[in-house]
């Protein structure tokens, strides 16, 4: 499955967290793959607070609405940090870089 924009892919593999440990989790102690987007769905009206501890680099974080509107971006999101999602997130995507994606942008999953 890749993370799409246009019909540029910006992630060539996707890692879905699902389940409520593997969210708690994320990514702290892992190693962040430049090529991998991770996408945490959002099962509530408001998204918890997202953050970096324990994580060895700078992440991206993209939030998606349901449509897979970009409402909100971080970039460059040091480790050892804590960001808001912006209201009405449902997905929230995070990556080494984000590259061109930019507020209001439509990004899309392939490969399902």
């Amino acid at each position: 499955m890749r993370l799409m924009h246009g019909n540029k892919a910006v992630a060539n593999d996707v890692v879905i967290f699902k389940n409520a440990f593997s969210k708690a989790i994320g990514l702290r102690f892992k190693h962040v793959d430049r090529k991998k987007a991770y996408v945490f769905p959002v099962n509530n009206s408001r998204a918890s607070m997202v953050d970096t501890f324990f994580m060895a680099s700078s992440i991206d974080i993209v939030f998606l609405d349901n449509d897979f509107k970009v409402i909100g971006i971080k970039r460059n999101v040091r480790p050892f940090n804590m960001v808001m999602p912006e209201k009405g997130t449902r997905f929230i995507v995070e990556m080494r870089n984000a590259g061109n994606v930019k507020f209001d942008d439509k990004v899309r999953l392939s490969g399902l």
